[in-house]
């Protein structure tokens, strides 16, 4: 367990898998994967004011889903969130359409 405990704390955001755009009657699903195949790290989203959080599989991907009611109330606005992983921060925007 040592050694899977090192590994977990050097993963990294590797890469974001995210439209840019959102119709509000749908969900909003952001996939990250981060520099190394760790199994069971989170990964946490920072979407307008509310925390997400996923664990990743065994090849360090990490799905995290919106749901249509959150979407709803922010139709026609430009939101910034946030992608947070052990010490890797990366910022996104998404522009929800009405």
């Amino acid at each position: 367990k040592a050694a899977t405990a090192s590994n977990n704390a050097n993963a990294i955001i590797k890469k974001i898998k995210a439209a840019k755009s959102a119709k509000k009657s749908k969900k909003y699903t952001i996939t990250v994967t981060l520099n190394k195949k760790v199994k069971g790290k989170f990964v946490y989203v920072s979407f307008n004011g509310k925390v997400y959080k996923a664990k990743t599989n065994a090849k360090g991907i990490a799905k995290i889903t919106i749901k249509k009611s959150a979407l709803k109330k922010l139709a026609g606005k430009k939101v910034k969130y946030q992608i947070i992983s052990g010490n890797s921060l990366k910022n996104k925007s998404v522009k929800i359409k009405k």
